[in-house]
């Protein structure tokens, strides 16, 4: 394949570039707009052609999507608050649309693997400056939760002026989990053939470390160690130079360990006087399949996790911070079955793929596994979403290669 472009390849990395405006715009957020404005010109088609162009093979998805639509729907009776999962309903609902356009643009881009990872690469690239600006600065967007001169408690009494980035997400580890998303796309782009590609992946690799660990989030800097150590192992087993990338990787630690120790010292604190443990987040899990046992495993219903959790626990952190938790708990093991089985499939294609599909998964997936558990939402996310149809299109040999021939 060519390293050309069309009109839908540029619509593909400005769709992924968009979802930099994070929760700027509250409902009109940039990426939904445009979700929005696609979603006409893509059922257009559908109408003129019978069936969408390129996408009968996803037609499991759509079904499933439709399922669950009907599903969440029904389960409006159950509504704590009943404006709260109505809004939820409408924008999971946006983003089964905006899932069905990606995979569209994607059947109809001359370069769509290479589109996508150009997409999260500029998207990454354009929150970096407003993320050094608040690492520097301490001054933060007005889409902040948090606010300036933020301090953390270690212990019981400890406490220590922490600064963060968070942003156009609202959140630290909104964003922190952007950086751990893009991070992984970031490392398969350098499994291109091409040496200036690579290059660029190890900048934007260190950029992206840069960010977690100033950051200071554990679950973050957890995924970073466990991504890298995933790529290692992936470059191994296909034998693609993992000695000297190895060597270039714990170079670039060590100096930065000796050089810049300031850079740790939040982070390690953290680790120092809190571990692993989070006790908070032990009891969403368990009350969370708590309620699921409740329900006779039908779930709760879309949009209740939060209110059920303060209402009837009375937790003040009551999001679930668990993807597969939101997941399951709202909707119920039928859902969550078909939810899975979207990994499923991916497996299967890259299965069935070449060396580049399968790397692509490896890495892809089982980042997910850490990335999963750091951000207090995942389900009314882009990019959630965006990353998961990513994959479907990385992972599938139908689809051209990564690197420019």
């Amino acid at each position: 394949m060519t390293g050309a472009r069309n009109k839908y390849d540029y619509l593909l990395i400005l769709l992924l570039v968009l979802m930099a405006g994070g929760t700027w715009g509250a409902f009109f957020q940039p990426v939904r707009v445009m979700m929005l404005l696609l979603l006409p010109v893509m059922l257009v088609e559908q109408i003129r052609n019978n069936t969408i162009v390129g996408l009968k093979k996803y037609n499991l998805e759509r079904f499933f999507f439709l399922v669950w639509f009907v599903y969440a729907l029904i389960s409006l009776h159950q509504a704590v608050i009943m404006e709260k999962s109505v809004k939820y309903l409408i924008h999971l609902t946006i983003y089964f649309f905006g899932f069905i356009e990606f995979l569209w643009l994607s059947s109809k881009a001359e370069n769509p693997k290479r589109s996508i990872l150009i997409g999260w690469i500029l998207m990454f690239v354009v929150t970096f400056p407003v993320a050094m600006y608040e690492l520097i600065f301490d001054q933060h967007l007005s889409l902040s939760v948090q606010e300036s001169d933020m301090s953390m408690r270690f212990g019981r009494n400890l406490m220590d002026d922490r600064l963060f980035a968070s942003v156009t997400f609202g959140n630290l580890n909104s964003y922190n989990t952007v950086v751990c998303l893009a991070m992984a796309m970031i490392l398969i782009f350098s499994l291109s053939d091409n040496r200036k590609d690579r290059v660029a992946a190890y900048v934007l690799l260190a950029m992206d470390t840069f960010v977690i660990i100033k950051n200071s989030s554990r679950g973050a800097f957890i995924c970073l160690i466990f991504i890298i150590i995933v790529y290692l192992l992936t470059l191994l087993i296909h034998k693609r130079g993992t000695l000297f990338i190895s060597t270039i990787l714990i170079a670039i630690l060590a100096v930065a360990a000796i050089k810049l120790p300031d850079m740790y010292s939040m982070i390690q604190q953290r680790f120092q006087y809190e571990g692993f443990n989070d006790e908070g987040r032990i009891e969403l899990i368990i009350n969370g399949i708590k309620e699921l046992w409740n329900s006779h495993l039908l779930g709760i219903g879309a949009g209740n996790f939060d209110p059920v959790m303060e209402q009837k626990y009375g937790m003040w952190i009551s999001a679930p911070h668990n993807l597969w938790l939101e997941v399951l708990t709202q909707f119920g093991i039928i859902i969550f079955i078909g939810f899975m089985s979207m990994f499923g499939r991916i497996i299967h294609m890259a299965h069935n793929g070449d060396n580049d599909c399968k790397m692509a998964c490896i890495i892809g997936l089982l980042a997910l596994i850490p990335i999963s558990i750091i951000d207090s939402t995942y389900i009314l996310k882009c990019t959630t979403w965006f990353y998961i149809a990513s994959l479907y299109v990385l992972c599938d040999t139908d689809y051209n290669y990564i690197s420019e021939q």
